[in-house]
């Protein structure tokens, strides 16, 4: 299992590389604004996004293995926390 925690931003950020041997991840936002999350390589944004979280949100698991994209709402003091691991 892998574990990352990506600082919020209110700007495109990468929250996961994109990982073939991936077989799942696991996404929580702590951070108070809200977290939009795109599944694929384009910039994720407040309008072009794949679902969101709220605060203390939880989605998955997911067996998707592209690239992870996500942008808050604004600028916080959290991070969405991310676990995944291979198949």
């Amino acid at each position: 299992m892998a574990f990352t925690s990506v600082a919020s931003a209110a700007a495109d950020t990468q929250l996961l590389a994109e990982g073939s041997t991936r077989g799942g991840l696991i996404i929580v936002n702590t951070d108070a604004n809200r977290l939009y999350v795109k599944f694929d390589s384009t910039a994720a944004t407040s309008s072009s996004y794949s679902f969101y979280l709220d605060t203390g949100d939880v989605a998955g698991p997911f067996s998707y293995t592209g690239e992870v994209r996500g942008i808050w709402a604004a600028d916080g003091s959290g991070a969405a926390l991310v676990t995944s691991w291979g198949r």
